[in-house]
């Protein structure tokens, strides 16, 4: 059995995506970061929806600093996070960051995570030693669109998911295309890809990147993170942000907690039956290309 030890020097990516069980295996990956460092894993996580405090807070550039090439300060934090974690001291580092690719805002549009591109060149710009896996995990684009609309009502105040139904639709890149970024981009030697639907365990994630690691002994969380509100709470949030109020983080939380048991009134994200079919055949014909791409171990 191959041991972690034989695991080749460089650096071992997790990119989401915003929607899969991202923060839940950011919240195992920092409860065994003590553990992963006894095997030789130098852990980078940015968990921002788990109870335990993470190291790693990345910030890429958005389109408007790539389009006037305002990238300088974000230089100065990408160095100075890289010198924190010691992504680029420690012989085998682990990061786990779904912002990679581009922040949940950017994803109700034709074009999903637009510029992965350039966000994952300027990061791998910036490593010292090689990118030798990706994991990314991808969604049926019709739940993950609902998932993606119902995350982003705790953030603003925003249309009703019909007014962006067109966009979803019509779509121009799929996921096909944010793996052909990663690829390209990173110039990674291997990307996984593993289906969100196929439920896969913490273990198996981090196993995917790393599997000399051992199979027993691994603390796992208590419960999911970062579950959805339910349509009466995404409702009230949005009610509260349409009347002007500013809420806290805490005050959404109090309030998705308040109305977790009222599972009832009208869905606030949903296709049509004939929509759900069209972006479900989507996927499975992306998911058949994406096993053939050469680069790409499919689980």
């Amino acid at each position: 059995m191959q041991s972690i030890n034989e695991e080749k020097r460089g650096v071992y990516l997790h990119l989401g995506a915003h929607r899969t069980g991202t923060g839940s295996f950011q919240e195992f990956l920092s409860m065994n970061a003590g553990r992963l460092e006894d095997h030789g894993v130098n852990l980078a996580v940015s968990n921002r929806d788990g109870q335990l405090r993470s190291g790693l807070k990345l910030r890429l550039p958005g389109k408007r600093h790539f389009r006037k090439n305002d990238l300088d300060e974000h230089r100065v934090w990408l160095d100075e996070q890289i010198d924190k974690t010691g992504l680029n001291r420690k012989r085998l580092t682990l990061v786990s960051e779904e912002n990679f690719p581009g922040t949940i805002n950017t994803l109700m549009s034709p074009e999903i995570y637009p510029i992965a591109d350039k966000r994952l060149q300027f990061f791998a710009s910036k490593m010292q030693k090689p990118i030798r896996k990706a994991l990314f995990v991808v969604r049926s684009y019709d739940s993950f669109f609902e998932s993606i609309f119902r995350k982003r009502v705790e953030f603003r105040a925003i249309d009703p998911f019909d007014h962006y139904r067109d966009d979803m639709m019509t779509m121009k890149r799929g996921w096909v295309d944010v793996i052909q970024d990663i690829r390209d981009a990173t110039k990674v030697d291997q990307v996984h890809v593993l289906r969100f639907e196929d439920r896969h365990g913490y273990l198996r994630l981090l196993r995917t990147l790393l599997p000399g690691l051992p199979q027993d002994g691994w603390l796992e969380p208590d419960g999911h993170r970062n579950v959805s509100a339910t349509n009466a709470a995404c409702r009230a949030i949005q009610k509260a942000f349409h009347n002007g109020e500013k809420l806290s983080k805490q005050q959404i939380e109090d309030i998705k907690l308040q109305y977790a048991a009222d599972k009832g009134g009208e869905a606030v994200a949903d296709f049509s039956s004939l929509d759900r079919t069209e972006l479900q055949d989507r996927y499975a014909e992306d998911l058949q290309t994406i096993r053939n791409l050469p680069y790409v171990t499919f689980s």
